[in-house]
């Protein structure tokens, strides 16, 4: 079952009241432009269009491959928390896989992992409590690289709520 849109909008209302996450976003990305606009250190090349152009038609809805997957012997809730300025779309083939295995994917409700906030950690927190409750059982995490940071600690201060914690692309924090 998936959270009403009125109680995911009463969420990130709570966890953005002071716009901080928005703000703290804005400057990420322009820094990232300035960082790009820089000239190239001799003997650097830039990745080849090509995969700019693939990245882009994945984010935007580009095609999937055709694999399909075998069907789980028991469903489970899943939430998918991308990594450090990763959208959700990053993560739908993943989605689309768990969902064809008979699980039931939910994002993490956030839009860009823009990187921890009081905020966000206050709004996971309520978000897994809320799909836990939602859903009858306690949720399995699967987070990318910070995601998976993210979904660690929320398994610390509430175990109740989450039963298990999977990380790919995992980082070297320990």
């Amino acid at each position: 079952m998936m959270m009403n849109s009125t109680t995911l909008s009463q969420l990130r209302g709570a966890a953005a009241l002071t716009g901080e996450g928005l703000r703290r976003g804005g400057e990420i990305l322009l820094r990232r432009a300035e960082l790009a606009r820089q000239p190239q250190p001799s003997g650097v090349r830039t990745p080849p269009l090509a995969l700019l152009w693939r990245e882009l038609g994945d984010l935007l809805g580009g095609p999937f491959d055709d694999r399909r997957f075998e069907r789980a012997g028991r469903s489970h809730a899943v939430m998918l928390l991308p990594g450090f300025g990763a959208h959700p779309r990053r993560m739908r083939r993943l989605e689309r896989a768990l969902g064809e295995a008979g699980h039931r994917p939910h994002d993490w409700g956030l839009g860009f992992n823009f990187g921890p906030t009081p905020e966000n950690f206050a709004f996971l927190l309520a978000r897994i409590t809320q799909l836990a409750r939602s859903e009858g059982e306690p949720v399995t995490l699967i987070g990318w690289s910070l995601g998976g940071l993210f979904a660690r600690e929320l398994a610390k201060v509430r175990p109740e709520a989450v039963a298990q914690v999977r990380i790919t692309i995992p980082t070297t924090s320990r």
